[in-house]
């Protein structure tokens, strides 16, 4: 990442980093790319779900998820959605999901507001 303090930034894949996310079922990987300082609005970045498995999850921001590889599959009041390779989700503040992937998927999530830990009381 170069920043220089310009309003426009590159991010190339090969520097992100990734780090471990603790989850109950599955193996998986975050990576994130907009967060505080850079962006006091916006976060953004990668998520790797290596194994199958899935867990629930109540979204407090809006959210956008970019399938990247792999199926990403959304569950919600019992309809199952699965995105493939260039698929896009919109996911709504407030909504209770399940998602996860019967193999690996990697997807690019956006979200606003990227300070929803502050305003929900869980920072």
């Amino acid at each position: 990442m170069k920043t220089q303090n310009h309003s426009v930034i590159l991010f190339q894949k090969s520097q992100i980093n990734y780090k471990s996310m603790d989850l109950k079922n599955g193996i998986g990987m975050l990576a994130p790319v907009v967060e505080s300082p850079l962006s006091d609005s916006m976060g953004a970045g990668f998520i790797t779900l290596e194994v199958a498995g899935f867990f629930e999850w109540q979204v407090l921001y809006d959210e956008i998820l970019y399938v990247v590889s792999g199926t990403l599959i959304i569950t919600q009041d019992n309809k199952v959605q699965k995105g493939e390779k260039g698929d896009i989700f919109f996911l709504k503040n407030g909504a209770k999901i399940t998602y996860g992937t019967e193999s690996s998927t990697e997807f690019f999530y956006s979200i606003y507001p990227a300070n929803w830990r502050e305003i929900h009381g869980l920072s």
